[in-house]
Protein backbone atom coordinates (compact mmCIF):
# COMPACT_ATOMS: atom_id res chain seq x y z
CA UNK A 1 0.00 0.00 0.00
CA UNK A 2 2.99 2.21 0.96
CA UNK A 3 4.73 1.87 -2.30
CA UNK A 4 1.67 2.48 -4.32
CA UNK A 5 1.51 5.96 -3.05
CA UNK A 6 4.91 6.10 -3.17
CA UNK A 7 4.94 4.88 -7.08
CA UNK A 8 2.19 7.56 -7.71
CA UNK A 9 4.60 10.76 -6.29
CA UNK A 10 7.69 9.41 -7.45
CA UNK A 11 5.74 9.29 -11.23
CA UNK A 12 4.51 12.90 -10.49
CA UNK A 13 7.58 14.37 -9.38
CA UNK A 14 9.40 13.01 -12.53
CA UNK A 15 6.85 13.93 -14.74
CA UNK A 16 7.11 17.83 -13.26
CA UNK A 17 10.29 17.83 -12.25
CA UNK A 18 9.14 18.15 -8.80
CA UNK A 19 11.95 17.62 -6.18
CA UNK A 20 10.79 19.33 -2.96
CA UNK A 21 7.42 17.21 -3.01
CA UNK A 22 9.41 13.88 -3.64
CA UNK A 23 11.41 14.79 -0.63
CA UNK A 24 8.22 16.20 1.50
CA UNK A 25 6.64 11.80 0.70
CA UNK A 26 9.55 10.81 2.03
CA UNK A 27 10.30 12.95 4.87
CA UNK A 28 6.19 11.98 5.63
CA UNK A 29 4.94 8.63 4.26
CA UNK A 30 8.93 6.94 4.17
CA UNK A 31 9.49 4.63 1.08
CA UNK A 32 10.73 1.39 3.18
CA UNK A 33 14.03 1.55 1.60
CA UNK A 34 15.31 4.50 -0.51
CA UNK A 35 18.14 2.74 -2.37
CA UNK A 36 15.88 -0.14 -3.46
CA UNK A 37 12.93 1.46 -4.49
CA UNK A 38 15.51 3.64 -6.90
CA UNK A 39 16.98 0.58 -7.91
CA UNK A 40 13.67 -0.78 -8.82
CA UNK A 41 12.93 2.10 -10.98
CA UNK A 42 16.53 2.21 -12.41
CA UNK A 43 16.71 5.81 -10.89
CA UNK A 44 20.88 5.42 -9.83
CA UNK A 45 21.60 6.64 -12.86
CA UNK A 46 25.20 8.93 -13.45
CA UNK A 47 25.87 10.89 -16.25
CA UNK A 48 22.98 8.90 -18.01
CA UNK A 49 24.77 5.60 -17.44
CA UNK A 50 22.70 3.19 -15.31
CA UNK A 51 24.97 1.96 -12.19
CA UNK A 52 24.67 -1.02 -9.94
CA UNK A 53 23.39 -0.30 -6.80
CA UNK A 54 26.84 -0.10 -4.92
CA UNK A 55 28.65 1.70 -7.87
CA UNK A 56 26.27 4.43 -7.73
CA UNK A 57 26.22 5.37 -3.53
CA UNK A 58 30.13 5.56 -4.06
CA UNK A 59 30.05 7.70 -6.77
CA UNK A 60 27.67 10.06 -4.92
CA UNK A 61 30.01 10.11 -1.61
CA UNK A 62 32.68 11.11 -4.13
CA UNK A 63 31.16 14.35 -4.74
CA UNK A 64 30.87 17.54 -2.64
CA UNK A 65 27.65 18.56 -1.57
CA UNK A 66 28.11 21.81 -3.95
CA UNK A 67 28.69 19.24 -6.81
CA UNK A 68 25.58 17.02 -6.10
CA UNK A 69 23.13 20.40 -5.56
CA UNK A 70 24.95 21.55 -9.36
CA UNK A 71 23.63 18.04 -10.03
CA UNK A 72 20.53 18.32 -8.84
CA UNK A 73 19.74 22.16 -9.93
CA UNK A 74 20.84 20.96 -13.44
CA UNK A 75 18.27 20.97 -16.52
CA UNK A 76 19.88 19.26 -18.16
CA UNK A 77 19.87 15.78 -16.80
CA UNK A 78 16.92 13.61 -16.84
CA UNK A 79 14.30 14.50 -14.03
CA UNK A 80 14.73 11.05 -12.21
CA UNK A 81 18.81 11.00 -11.81
CA UNK A 82 17.64 14.64 -10.12
CA UNK A 83 15.18 12.66 -8.01
CA UNK A 84 17.64 10.02 -7.21
CA UNK A 85 20.19 12.15 -5.90
CA UNK A 86 18.57 14.42 -3.76
CA UNK A 87 17.32 11.34 -1.72
CA UNK A 88 20.81 10.13 -1.21
CA UNK A 89 21.40 13.37 -0.14
CA UNK A 90 18.33 13.26 2.39
CA UNK A 91 19.63 9.64 3.39
CA UNK A 92 22.71 11.02 4.00
CA UNK A 93 20.93 14.00 6.19
CA UNK A 94 18.51 11.29 8.14
CA UNK A 95 21.62 9.41 9.17
CA UNK A 96 23.73 12.37 10.32
CA UNK A 97 20.05 13.45 12.55
CA UNK A 98 19.72 9.87 13.70
CA UNK A 99 23.20 10.06 14.88
CA UNK A 100 22.69 13.58 16.43
CA UNK A 101 19.39 12.19 18.07
CA UNK A 102 21.25 8.63 19.74
CA UNK A 103 22.03 9.83 23.39
CA UNK A 104 24.88 7.22 24.19
CA UNK A 105 26.56 7.83 20.63
CA UNK A 106 30.24 7.81 21.34
CA UNK A 107 32.84 10.09 19.87
CA UNK A 108 33.69 8.05 16.82
CA UNK A 109 33.12 4.61 15.56
CA UNK A 110 31.50 2.94 12.15
CA UNK A 111 27.65 2.41 11.22
CA UNK A 112 26.97 -0.06 8.90
CA UNK A 113 23.42 0.11 7.21
CA UNK A 114 21.14 -2.55 5.87
CA UNK A 115 19.19 -1.78 2.78
CA UNK A 116 15.73 -3.75 2.35
CA UNK A 117 15.91 -7.27 1.42
CA UNK A 118 19.85 -6.81 2.25
CA UNK A 119 20.22 -5.60 -0.87
CA UNK A 120 23.39 -3.78 -0.42
CA UNK A 121 25.38 -2.62 2.87
CA UNK A 122 26.35 0.87 3.10
CA UNK A 123 29.26 1.31 5.95
CA UNK A 124 29.77 5.52 7.53
CA UNK A 125 32.43 6.90 9.57
CA UNK A 126 31.71 9.15 11.99
CA UNK A 127 32.78 11.41 14.72
CA UNK A 128 31.41 12.95 16.96
CA UNK A 129 32.64 17.03 17.58
CA UNK A 130 30.80 19.19 20.26
CA UNK A 131 27.48 18.63 19.07
CA UNK A 132 27.76 18.36 15.58
CA UNK A 133 28.41 15.20 13.47
CA UNK A 134 31.22 14.32 10.75
CA UNK A 135 30.44 11.56 8.16
CA UNK A 136 34.15 10.84 7.56
CA UNK A 137 33.79 8.19 4.66
CA UNK A 138 31.30 6.13 2.70
CA UNK A 139 31.49 2.53 1.36
CA UNK A 140 28.73 0.88 -0.12
CA UNK A 141 29.18 -3.39 -0.16
CA UNK A 142 27.29 -5.16 -3.14
CA UNK A 143 27.03 -7.91 -0.76
CA UNK A 144 25.89 -7.60 3.16
CA UNK A 145 27.99 -10.88 4.00
CA UNK A 146 31.43 -9.64 2.87
CA UNK A 147 30.98 -6.87 6.00
CA UNK A 148 31.14 -9.96 8.36
CA UNK A 149 34.14 -11.48 6.70
CA UNK A 150 37.79 -10.14 6.95
CA UNK A 151 39.14 -11.40 3.45
CA UNK A 152 35.74 -10.22 1.90
CA UNK A 153 35.75 -7.23 3.30
CA UNK A 154 39.33 -6.50 1.96
CA UNK A 155 38.82 -7.15 -1.05
CA UNK A 156 35.71 -4.39 -1.80
CA UNK A 157 38.86 -0.89 -0.89
CA UNK A 158 39.20 0.63 -3.86
CA UNK A 159 41.72 3.48 -2.22
CA UNK A 160 43.06 3.95 1.06
CA UNK A 161 40.21 5.80 2.75
CA UNK A 162 38.16 2.46 1.53
CA UNK A 163 40.85 0.94 3.58
CA UNK A 164 40.47 2.68 6.41
CA UNK A 165 36.91 2.65 6.71
CA UNK A 166 36.68 -1.13 5.99
CA UNK A 167 39.79 -1.76 8.74
CA UNK A 168 37.61 0.02 11.63
CA UNK A 169 34.20 -1.42 10.64
CA UNK A 170 36.59 -4.71 11.54
CA UNK A 171 38.15 -3.07 14.49
CA UNK A 172 36.67 -0.53 15.71
CA UNK A 173 35.23 -0.17 19.62
CA UNK A 174 31.96 1.30 18.61
CA UNK A 175 29.60 -0.19 15.97
CA UNK A 176 25.93 0.92 15.30
CA UNK A 177 23.86 -1.29 12.98
CA UNK A 178 20.29 0.04 11.46
CA UNK A 179 18.39 -2.80 9.74
CA UNK A 180 14.55 -2.25 9.30
CA UNK A 181 14.41 1.15 11.22
CA UNK A 182 16.21 -0.73 14.89
CA UNK A 183 19.87 0.88 15.72
CA UNK A 184 21.71 -2.19 17.39
CA UNK A 185 24.51 -0.07 19.37
CA UNK A 186 27.73 -2.51 19.66
CA UNK A 187 30.65 -1.71 22.42
CA UNK A 188 32.87 -4.72 21.57
CA UNK A 189 35.09 -3.53 24.91
CA UNK A 190 31.87 -4.03 27.10
CA UNK A 191 30.94 -7.08 25.48
CA UNK A 192 33.85 -8.62 24.00
CA UNK A 193 32.10 -11.97 24.06
CA UNK A 194 28.92 -11.19 22.46
CA UNK A 195 27.49 -12.48 19.91
CA UNK A 196 26.64 -10.48 16.71
CA UNK A 197 24.65 -9.21 15.07
CA UNK A 198 25.91 -11.64 12.44
CA UNK A 199 24.13 -12.10 9.23
CA UNK A 200 22.10 -14.60 10.16
CA UNK A 201 20.71 -12.46 12.70
CA UNK A 202 19.78 -9.88 10.11
CA UNK A 203 18.64 -12.10 7.75
CA UNK A 204 16.17 -13.84 10.27
CA UNK A 205 15.30 -10.11 10.82
CA UNK A 206 14.67 -9.78 7.15
CA UNK A 207 12.17 -12.43 7.02
CA UNK A 208 10.33 -11.62 10.03
CA UNK A 209 10.04 -7.73 8.99
CA UNK A 210 8.30 -9.14 5.77
CA UNK A 211 6.65 -11.92 6.80
CA UNK A 212 5.43 -10.77 10.02
CA UNK A 213 6.01 -6.84 10.82
CA UNK A 214 4.89 -5.32 7.66
CA UNK A 215 1.76 -6.56 7.12
CA UNK A 216 1.13 -4.53 10.28
CA UNK A 217 1.29 -1.24 8.62
CA UNK A 218 -0.80 0.93 7.08
CA UNK A 219 -0.74 4.67 5.45
CA UNK A 220 -1.88 5.74 9.05
CA UNK A 221 0.59 4.23 10.96
CA UNK A 222 3.68 3.32 8.64
CA UNK A 223 5.37 6.82 9.68
CA UNK A 224 5.46 5.84 13.46
CA UNK A 225 7.39 2.60 12.19
CA UNK A 226 9.88 4.62 9.85
CA UNK A 227 11.03 6.65 12.72
CA UNK A 228 14.64 5.34 14.51
CA UNK A 229 13.13 7.37 17.89
CA UNK A 230 11.20 5.80 20.79
CA UNK A 231 7.08 6.06 20.76
CA UNK A 232 4.68 5.82 23.07
CA UNK A 233 3.70 2.47 23.56
CA UNK A 234 -0.33 2.11 23.78
CA UNK A 235 -1.68 0.94 27.43
CA UNK A 236 -4.15 -1.31 25.98
CA UNK A 237 -1.95 -3.25 24.33
CA UNK A 238 -0.95 -4.79 27.59
CA UNK A 239 -4.23 -7.10 27.28
CA UNK A 240 -4.81 -7.19 23.35
CA UNK A 241 -0.58 -7.54 22.10
CA UNK A 242 1.19 -9.83 21.50
CA UNK A 243 3.75 -12.23 24.06
CA UNK A 244 7.47 -12.77 22.58
CA UNK A 245 10.76 -14.70 23.62
CA UNK A 246 14.01 -14.55 22.19
CA UNK A 247 16.58 -17.12 23.09
CA UNK A 248 19.98 -16.71 23.07
CA UNK A 249 19.53 -12.95 22.63
CA UNK A 250 22.97 -11.89 21.99
CA UNK A 251 22.95 -7.92 21.21
CA UNK A 252 19.50 -7.85 21.40
CA UNK A 253 18.95 -7.19 17.48
CA UNK A 254 15.65 -9.49 17.67
CA UNK A 255 14.15 -8.43 20.42
CA UNK A 256 14.37 -4.78 19.49
CA UNK A 257 13.08 -4.97 16.79
CA UNK A 258 9.87 -6.38 18.10
CA UNK A 259 10.19 -4.26 20.42
CA UNK A 260 9.88 -1.50 17.70
CA UNK A 261 7.98 -3.09 14.70
CA UNK A 262 5.69 -5.13 16.31
CA UNK A 263 2.05 -2.92 16.05
CA UNK A 264 0.92 -4.62 19.52
CA UNK A 265 3.44 -6.00 21.90
CA UNK A 266 1.85 -7.58 24.95
CA UNK A 267 4.97 -8.93 27.02
CA UNK A 268 8.59 -9.46 25.87
CA UNK A 269 11.46 -12.12 27.22
CA UNK A 270 14.94 -12.54 26.18
CA UNK A 271 17.54 -15.26 27.76
CA UNK A 272 21.11 -15.45 27.36
CA UNK A 273 23.86 -17.49 29.02
CA UNK A 274 25.76 -14.48 28.95
CA UNK A 275 25.45 -11.34 31.28
CA UNK A 276 27.14 -9.11 28.75
CA UNK A 277 24.53 -10.13 26.23
CA UNK A 278 21.36 -9.43 28.52
CA UNK A 279 23.29 -5.78 28.95
CA UNK A 280 23.53 -5.04 25.66
CA UNK A 281 19.82 -6.90 24.84
CA UNK A 282 17.83 -4.23 27.40
CA UNK A 283 20.18 -1.33 26.20
CA UNK A 284 19.34 -2.44 22.29
CA UNK A 285 15.60 -3.00 23.04
CA UNK A 286 14.38 -1.07 26.39
CA UNK A 287 14.43 1.82 24.47
CA UNK A 288 12.78 1.44 21.75
CA UNK A 289 9.12 2.14 22.58
CA UNK A 290 7.84 3.70 25.79
CA UNK A 291 5.24 2.94 27.94
CA UNK A 292 2.84 6.37 28.57
CA UNK A 293 4.12 8.17 31.89
CA UNK A 294 5.83 4.76 33.14
CA UNK A 295 8.95 4.58 31.53
CA UNK A 296 10.34 1.91 28.26
CA UNK A 297 8.78 -1.10 27.38
CA UNK A 298 11.32 -2.44 29.36
CA UNK A 299 8.83 -2.37 32.60
CA UNK A 300 7.22 -4.90 30.14
CA UNK A 301 9.92 -7.41 29.64
CA UNK A 302 11.90 -9.81 31.31
CA UNK A 303 15.90 -10.14 30.76
CA UNK A 304 16.89 -13.26 31.93
CA UNK A 305 20.69 -14.66 32.63
CA UNK A 306 21.65 -18.10 32.14
CA UNK A 307 21.03 -21.07 30.65
CA UNK A 308 18.00 -21.95 28.45
CA UNK A 309 15.49 -24.57 30.18
CA UNK A 310 11.59 -24.64 29.90
CA UNK A 311 11.45 -24.07 33.67
CA UNK A 312 13.32 -20.66 32.94
CA UNK A 313 11.30 -18.93 30.31
CA UNK A 314 7.66 -18.06 29.63
CA UNK A 315 5.41 -21.06 27.94
CA UNK A 316 2.48 -20.14 25.48
CA UNK A 317 4.09 -17.60 23.80
CA UNK A 318 2.86 -16.02 20.36
CA UNK A 319 6.41 -15.62 18.75
CA UNK A 320 9.66 -17.43 19.84
CA UNK A 321 12.86 -16.87 18.11
CA UNK A 322 16.29 -17.63 18.03
CA UNK A 323 19.72 -18.19 16.18
CA UNK A 324 21.54 -21.26 18.33
CA UNK A 325 24.95 -22.60 17.82
CA UNK A 326 24.36 -24.37 14.56
CA UNK A 327 27.66 -26.28 14.52
CA UNK A 328 27.87 -30.16 14.06
CA UNK A 329 29.85 -31.17 17.00
CA UNK A 330 32.56 -34.56 15.72
CA UNK A 331 32.01 -37.29 17.70
CA UNK A 332 35.65 -37.94 17.11
CA UNK A 333 37.51 -35.92 20.21
CA UNK A 334 40.81 -35.67 18.82
CA UNK A 335 39.47 -33.04 16.28
CA UNK A 336 38.80 -30.92 19.27
CA UNK A 337 42.09 -31.32 20.75
CA UNK A 338 43.98 -27.37 21.65
CA UNK A 339 40.77 -26.28 20.93
CA UNK A 340 40.12 -22.84 22.59
CA UNK A 341 36.96 -22.09 24.71
CA UNK A 342 35.38 -20.00 22.64
CA UNK A 343 35.60 -21.72 19.56
CA UNK A 344 34.12 -24.72 21.81
CA UNK A 345 31.35 -22.91 22.70
CA UNK A 346 30.11 -22.70 19.10
CA UNK A 347 30.00 -26.06 18.83
CA UNK A 348 26.96 -28.03 19.07
CA UNK A 349 23.27 -28.26 17.98
CA UNK A 350 22.32 -29.06 21.83
CA UNK A 351 20.32 -25.57 22.59
CA UNK A 352 18.45 -25.70 19.07
CA UNK A 353 17.35 -29.63 19.75
CA UNK A 354 15.95 -28.32 22.92
CA UNK A 355 14.25 -25.86 22.24
CA UNK A 356 12.46 -27.58 19.27
CA UNK A 357 11.76 -30.53 21.68
CA UNK A 358 9.96 -27.79 23.25
CA UNK A 359 8.21 -25.89 21.04
CA UNK A 360 4.84 -28.04 22.11
CA UNK A 361 5.13 -25.99 25.32
CA UNK A 362 7.29 -22.44 24.04
CA UNK A 363 4.26 -21.63 21.76
CA UNK A 364 0.81 -20.64 21.95
CA UNK A 365 -2.29 -22.67 19.82
CA UNK A 366 -1.31 -19.97 16.76
CA UNK A 367 2.11 -19.12 17.67
CA UNK A 368 5.16 -19.65 15.72
CA UNK A 369 8.88 -20.55 16.35
CA UNK A 370 11.41 -19.30 13.99
CA UNK A 371 14.80 -20.30 13.92
CA UNK A 372 17.94 -19.21 11.85
CA UNK A 373 20.60 -22.01 11.47
CA UNK A 374 22.89 -23.97 9.08
CA UNK A 375 21.77 -26.10 6.61
CA UNK A 376 24.27 -28.44 8.63
CA UNK A 377 22.16 -29.02 11.65
CA UNK A 378 19.21 -29.58 9.89
CA UNK A 379 19.43 -33.77 10.29
CA UNK A 380 19.52 -32.65 14.54
CA UNK A 381 16.55 -30.04 13.94
CA UNK A 382 14.21 -32.62 12.33
CA UNK A 383 15.25 -35.49 14.65
CA UNK A 384 13.47 -33.20 17.59
CA UNK A 385 10.31 -32.14 16.20
CA UNK A 386 7.61 -33.43 18.27
CA UNK A 387 4.66 -35.03 17.10
CA UNK A 388 2.66 -32.16 17.04
CA UNK A 389 4.39 -30.08 15.60
CA UNK A 390 5.01 -29.45 11.85
CA UNK A 391 8.31 -27.51 10.39
CA UNK A 392 9.17 -26.22 7.21
CA UNK A 393 12.43 -24.65 5.37
CA UNK A 394 10.90 -21.30 4.24
CA UNK A 395 14.26 -19.26 2.79
CA UNK A 396 17.97 -20.45 2.92
CA UNK A 397 20.50 -17.94 1.40
CA UNK A 398 24.38 -18.56 1.12
CA UNK A 399 26.92 -16.88 3.00
CA UNK A 400 30.12 -17.03 4.51
CA UNK A 401 30.91 -19.49 7.17
CA UNK A 402 32.54 -16.40 9.10
CA UNK A 403 32.30 -17.77 12.92
CA UNK A 404 35.27 -16.12 14.60
CA UNK A 405 36.70 -18.70 16.64
CA UNK A 406 36.28 -21.79 14.55
CA UNK A 407 37.81 -20.08 11.95
CA UNK A 408 41.17 -20.88 13.44
CA UNK A 409 40.20 -24.30 14.39
CA UNK A 410 42.00 -26.09 11.09
CA UNK A 411 40.89 -29.88 12.28
CA UNK A 412 37.29 -29.01 13.28
CA UNK A 413 36.86 -26.82 9.85
CA UNK A 414 38.52 -30.40 7.77
CA UNK A 415 35.97 -31.95 8.88
CA UNK A 416 33.46 -29.50 8.05
CA UNK A 417 34.66 -29.85 4.97
CA UNK A 418 34.98 -33.20 4.24
CA UNK A 419 32.08 -34.97 6.46
CA UNK A 420 29.28 -32.03 6.58
CA UNK A 421 29.54 -30.37 3.14
CA UNK A 422 31.12 -26.67 3.75
CA UNK A 423 32.06 -25.19 0.54
CA UNK A 424 35.60 -23.54 0.20
CA UNK A 425 36.62 -21.13 -2.54
CA UNK A 426 39.17 -18.89 -3.02
CA UNK A 427 40.29 -18.89 0.68
CA UNK A 428 36.59 -18.48 2.17
CA UNK A 429 34.25 -21.20 3.66
CA UNK A 430 30.85 -20.80 2.01
CA UNK A 431 27.52 -22.45 4.02
CA UNK A 432 23.76 -22.00 3.37
CA UNK A 433 21.67 -20.82 6.56
CA UNK A 434 18.18 -21.54 6.98
CA UNK A 435 15.09 -20.30 8.44
CA UNK A 436 12.90 -22.86 9.59
CA UNK A 437 9.26 -22.27 10.97
CA UNK A 438 7.69 -24.47 13.03
CA UNK A 439 3.96 -24.15 14.45
CA UNK A 440 1.36 -26.26 15.96
CA UNK A 441 -0.29 -28.98 12.95
CA UNK A 442 -3.56 -27.89 11.99
CA UNK A 443 -2.58 -24.49 13.37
Amino acid sequence: MVNVQSDRIWHEAHTNVDIDNWIEHIDRHDVSDHFAFLAERHATTMNGKLLDLHEWLNALDALTTSESHMMINDSERPSSERLAIATFLRWRDRIRSILEAYEKLPSEGVLIYFSEKLAVSILVAFRRIGSAIDLNNILAAPDPNSVFDPVLALRLARSDSDLDLIRRSLLSRHKLVIHRNVLTHVDRELEAGVFGPSIDTLFLNEWLFENRYESQRTLANVRYFEELIAKDLAEETAITGTTFLEIGSGNGLLTGSFAKNEAKVRRICAIDISMDAIIASHRNSASQRRLPQKGLIGDRSRYIVGKYHLDSVPTNNDLVVSNPPYVPFPEDKSILEDLHPLARATLGTSLLSALVSDSESLISEDGQLVVVVSEMAEPNLQCAVPKGIEVRLVVKREVPFSIGPLNRAPKVLDWLRNEQGLKHENGVDFHNIAIFLLNRKGG
